[in-house]
């Protein structure tokens, strides 16, 4: 009798024990307050920080007051390349250093190595004031593990491929890599509220540091279809969207959706992104041992935003120092047009100073303001122009 009480006792502390450890394996992630991206827990040689999870990241990219509170780093054999950041998100280019060496990561239980690591200004130049860097997961290709991102529960879990099991009905895509981003194949049709649908079977950017739901580059056959449709898009800077419909492998259907359009040409290797207000309608697992990508769709959704902005009017950039009209939003609503705005037009002030002597606190202050008063030089002119930015009318983006 004593024999069989002191085994069943054996027996609920053994699966007490195991329960606490699944538990323990579950690393919780939050979404920041402003911008809303993937927060989790990192240690690297031992130090603890807060790294943005960017599945668009290359391998571990420390920011360089991070990288001082661990330096000198162990191991670094030497600086393998640099490389410039920030192009394509319209942020400032800043320079990364690329060192070959070996760094030790722990996140929640599990410890690994890094090969290859980035040091870089990423706090200034992308904007990242609250994380110490940003964890991708090409360092970790070929792994014998499954990482599985619960947006039931806002946690990861990372478990051996070899006893990893998904109940429930799942799809399942393959899972790629190219010079460090995760990619995969996604058959899916787009359906816009105008009635123009778009079908699509490509590689897609898997990219938990972005927002948007579906997003296509500037004049891929997509864009270009999606864009018969431009005058009922809503505009924003550097993109814009539409409501939309959406069924993946022709087997779940997701609603109220958007599918995005950038504006401006890119050269880079994907044609289209997948970010976070997709994969929030999954638990997603990266099989990393047998490249495969695992999506359950789930019944929770709450949309991610960054607040309201102004949709429509105008972008510009710097060329040769001048502040250069390049692209007006083509609607027929848009103010930019009312206001007679053309592309060309070098923009010298607003509302009596020039762009240069705005400080955040000007910007931001003027962002409140519904009236915009312009001098800008035209065929060696000076013109007085008026937007009136239409403050209704803002979308949550």
């Amino acid at each position: 009798m004593m024999r069989k009480l002191f085994l069943c006792c054996f027996a609920i502390a053994f699966l007490c024990s195991c329960a606490q450890e699944v538990q323990k394996e579950k690393i919780p992630f939050t979404f920041t307050p402003e911008r809303k991206l993937m927060s989790i827990p990192v240690t690297i040689q031992g130090v603890a920080g807060n790294f943005l999870f960017d599945t668009g990241a290359h391998i571990i990219e420390l920011d360089t007051t991070f990288a001082e509170r661990i330096a000198p780093y162990d191991s670094i054999l030497d600086q393998f390349s640099t490389y410039n950041k920030g192009a394509f998100d319209g942020f400032s280019k800043f320079s990364i250093n690329v060192y070959k060496g070996l760094l030790k990561v722990g996140i929640g239980n599990h410890c690994f190595e890094q090969k290859y690591f980035c040091v870089g200004d990423y706090c200034k130049g992308l904007i990242l004031p609250e994380f110490d860097g940003l964890f991708g997961l090409e360092g970790f290709i070929d792994s014998p593990y499954v990482w599985e991102l619960n947006f039931e529960k806002n946690y990861i879990n990372i478990t051996a491929a070899d006893s990893f099991h998904l109940d429930g009905d799942f799809l399942t895509l393959p899972l790629k890599w190219d010079k460090g981003k995760t990619f995969t194949t996604l058959p899916i049709t787009i359906r816009i509220k105008q009635g123009v649908e778009v079908k699509s079977e490509k590689d897609f950017l898997i990219d938990t540091g972005s927002i948007t739901d579906v997003l296509f580059i500037h004049d891929t056959e997509e864009s270009q279809k999606l864009d018969t449709q431009k005058d009922s898009a809503y505009w924003l800077p550097e993109r814009h969207f539409w409501d939309a419909e959406m069924t993946v492998c022709n087997r779940v259907k997701l609603d109220a959706a958007r599918v995005y359009v950038y504006d401006m040409s890119y050269t880079g290797a994907f044609k289209g992104i997948l970010g976070l207000n997709f994969l929030k309608r999954f638990n997603v697992c990266f099989d990393l041992k047998n490249n495969q990508l695992y999506l359950k769709p789930i019944k929770t959704f709450e949309r991610i935003t960054q607040g309201k902005k102004p949709w429509g009017k105008f972008s510009s950039s710097q060329k040769n120092g001048k502040d250069i009209i390049d692209r007006i939003c083509d609607y027929k609503e848009n103010p930019a047009i009312k206001a007679g705005f053309q592309v060309g037009d070098e923009i010298i002030s607003i509302n009596g100073k020039l762009n240069s002597e705005y400080s955040e606190e000007d910007w931001e202050k003027l962002s409140g303001e519904e009236i915009w008063n312009y001098v800008v030089k035209r065929d060696g002119k000076l013109l007085n122009l008026t937007l009136h930015r239409n403050l209704d009318k803002q979308i949550e983006d």
